[in-house]
């Protein structure tokens, strides 16, 4: 279910290409880990995951963009009722444990919803040969 009414999605109407569709919306939980203020809503799209943390007062953005095909390990740890997700990405040196960027409080269905979505959208790729 994508929520339309967010500010965060009206940050990501702006970003979206003529041909992008928002397939599936998760978000971290503050109870599981994610940040109190500013939890990341995260929107994966026909083409790409799209990451936006608003920060206090709405002041400031981090929007982050991950192409399906820049996707070279997923990790996910599961947690009693939260998990985690951690995108490796082409290009990237080889990152110690500690210094991994997760999305985290979400819940499993969450974490298996993304990644069985970003495989899929990989699979298409090399399918389409683009």
């Amino acid at each position: 279910m994508v929520r339309e009414k967010t500010r965060e999605y009206a940050i990501l109407k702006d970003l979206l290409g003529a041909d992008e569709k928002v397939v599936l919306e998760v978000v971290e939980h503050r109870l599981g880990g994610g940040r109190w203020i500013g939890p990341v809503h995260a929107y994966a799209t026909n083409k790409r995951i799209i990451m936006i943390r608003r920060h206090i007062v709405g002041i400031h953005k981090t929007v982050k963009m991950i192409r399906y095909d820049h996707i070279t390990e997923v990790r996910v740890e599961r947690g009693i009722i939260f998990g985690r997700i951690h995108f490796s990405l082409i290009g990237e040196h080889e990152e110690r444990e500690g210094n991994l960027k997760w999305l985290v409080g979400l819940t499993y269905k969450d974490s298996v919803a993304l990644v069985n979505l970003a495989n899929k959208m990989q699979e298409e790729r090399k399918a389409r040969g683009s």
